[in-house]
């Protein structure tokens, strides 16, 4: 939340989306993140100011983006700035990294061994804001459909972010999840630990 004032305090955010498993592993995920601004009914500014957030999603490093919607469009800076301000090397770094994507309102970036896009998302109070990702991240060459080799899903998130997460997990064709004994598996969360960790087993329908 940069320049949003103390808007953060009256936000309420929820993750949702599907993931398609393949048969050689690989994914096709589809998020939506919704972002609500309950701050309307309060009397300070800095409460109700437009909550400026530069929403950032880490994938896989291989993963690639198909679309994403819902990005505000600006700069990514409300202004450029001089050389005259101190730059720190480790954020210089994964800056020299960003693309904008044309038509998208959103960047691409490497940080943190992760494959990250990123979309400023501006919520004025009162409203809902959506933003929505599609992306695919590849088969591993050593996946095999075996009930002895998991599929693990890892789901992090920034420390003091709440957020509400609700993920469709489906098997690939003619398969089922043993922990669910149906095609899908549900991964949600009231509020989720920093790192969760998932393993999902596939039997033969």
């Amino acid at each position: 939340n940069v320049a949003g004032g103390k808007s953060d305090a009256f936000m309420t955010e929820s993750v949702k989306g599907r993931i398609d498993v393949s048969n050689d592993g690989s994914s096709f995920v589809n998020l939506t993140i919704t972002r609500t601004h309950n701050g309307a009914g309060e009397k300070d500014w800095w409460y109700t100011a437009d909550n400026k957030d530069f929403m950032q999603i880490y994938t896989n490093p291989n993963s690639s983006l198909i679309d994403i919607q819902g990005g505000a469009k600006r700069d990514l800076y409300e202004e450029e700035y001089s050389d005259e301000y101190e730059t720190i090397d480790d954020l210089k770094k994964i800056e020299e990294t960003m693309i904008r994507l044309k038509g998208m309102n959103a960047w691409t970036m490497r940080a943190f061994g992760k494959n990250v896009f990123a979309a400023w998302l501006i919520t004025p109070k009162g409203e809902t804001k959506e933003l929505q990702v599609k992306y695919q991240v590849p088969g591993d060459p050593n996946f095999t459909l075996d009930e002895k080799n998991p599929y693990t899903l890892i789901f992090e998130r920034q420390s003091g972010v709440q957020s509400k997460v609700k993920l469709d997990i489906a098997a690939p064709f003619g398969y089922i999840w043993r922990e669910s004994e149906t095609s899908f598996y549900t991964f949600e969360r009231e509020n989720p630990l920093a790192r969760e960790i998932l393993e999902l087993h596939l039997v033969k329908n």
